[in-house]
């Protein structure tokens, strides 16, 4: 499913009450339950279409065993034990019950088949039970429209918003909430992916000194933040190439292979223990990577500017 095909959400929340709710010559206040199950965080939220969020809950998973990352399996399990208390959750803090709720909404892609399946299931039995109209919303128009929502100044159609996550990295220029051009997109791994990648090649834990989960950016962010132990000099490395300077492209399998090529010129054990080593190459990852965003932010505004 292509962003472009997908954007056509509130449309559809249109046509199911045969415009009753969003057409402009009879409308009224009306109120969302959305469900988010993407990943591995088990959401629920409920809000209105005058822009207030009632509630929000977000209910994060144990680690999946030994895995770095998500396991789907563990994922989907834990996602079928959490929505329900999170839909409940979402209702009581929101203070309403279902006969206030005026539609269902779910996230229904882009995101792993077996996780987005548990809100969608979700989401078409109680619009069935409920008699309520339902949507399925597209991951990342949702994230390129969060400041409407979130914003006491919301910014006007059309405005420049930049994506970046674990399965993408899109500059996109909004002109609507249904009319998207995508300026600039990865040629092959997103930013995210690079970072896991990255992370997993330095050997880095997730995990905090407490034991808890905080993903491989954290991770990295915080090896390249860090000061080397005491006699450790931090080497000097050969600056990441320039992934497509001066065009409107992102690529983070470079940054990502000059990491494996670097450290596949060193014996197995050489970045476990030299830790000076470990942050240099941290700090050259990172700063190769943000450059590129900035770049190519950059060059959007220059493109918008000119139009």
């Amino acid at each position: 499913m292509s962003f472009r095909q997908s954007c056509s959400s509130l449309r559809t929340l249109q046509q199911a009450r045969g415009n009753r709710f969003l057409n402009s010559s009879s409308r009224r206040n009306f109120t969302v339950l959305a469900l988010e199950s993407s990943a591995d965080d088990s959401c629920a939220a409920v809000l209105t279409s005058d822009r207030k969020i009632l509630s929000n809950v977000v209910l994060k998973q144990p680690p999946h065993g030994n895995e770095l990352g998500i396991h789907p399996y563990f994922a989907i399990e834990h996602h079928q034990k959490n929505m329900p208390t999170a839909i409940a959750r979402a209702l009581h803090e929101a203070n309403v019950s279902m006969s206030d709720i005026d539609g269902v909404a779910f996230t229904r892609g882009p995101g792993m088949a077996g996780c987005l399946a548990v809100a969608a299931n979700a989401g078409r039995g109680i619009a069935a039970a409920t008699n309520k109209p339902i949507v399925g919303v597209h991951h990342m128009q949702a994230h390129a429209l969060t400041s409407l929502l979130t914003e006491s100044d919301p910014p006007k159609f059309p405005f420049l918003t930049l994506l970046v996550s674990g399965g993408h990295t899109l500059l996109l220029l909004a002109y609507s909430p249904t009319k998207f051009k995508i300026l600039a997109t990865t040629v092959d791994s997103a930013i995210g992916q690079a970072i896991d990648s990255v992370a997993r090649l330095l050997k880095l834990s997730w995990h905090d000194e407490h034991g808890n989960l905080i993903g491989a950016g954290a991770a990295l962010e915080r090896l390249a933040a860090s000061s080397p132990p005491p006699g450790v000099s931090i080497p000097e490395i050969k600056p990441f190439p320039v992934a497509f300077p001066n065009l409107m492209s992102f690529s983070f399998a470079g940054p990502k292979g000059e990491v494996n090529r670097m450290l596949g010129k060193l014996p197995p054990d050489a970045v476990e223990k030299d830790e000076g080593l470990r942050i240099a190459i941290a700090r050259g990852f990172q700063q190769a990577a943000v450059a590129q965003l900035e770049e190519k932010v950059k060059l959007a505004l220059r493109w918008c500017d000119k139009r």
